[in-house]
């Protein structure tokens, strides 16, 4: 176990999917706001 924690590819490898994670997370949060709002504006195109 102590081999795989000194390995520096682990760390990259935890912290790009962590990073990857956060990102898509946020950009879900932000598009679902990004929908509902232009829901809101819907009308005016119509």
């Amino acid at each position: 176990m102590e081999t795989m924690l000194m390995n520096p590819w682990v760390h990259i490898a935890v912290l790009v999917s962590f990073t990857t994670v956060v990102t898509v997370w946020d950009n879900a949060m932000w598009d679902r706001k990004a929908l509902s709002g232009a829901w809101k504006m819907m009308p005016l195109f119509k």
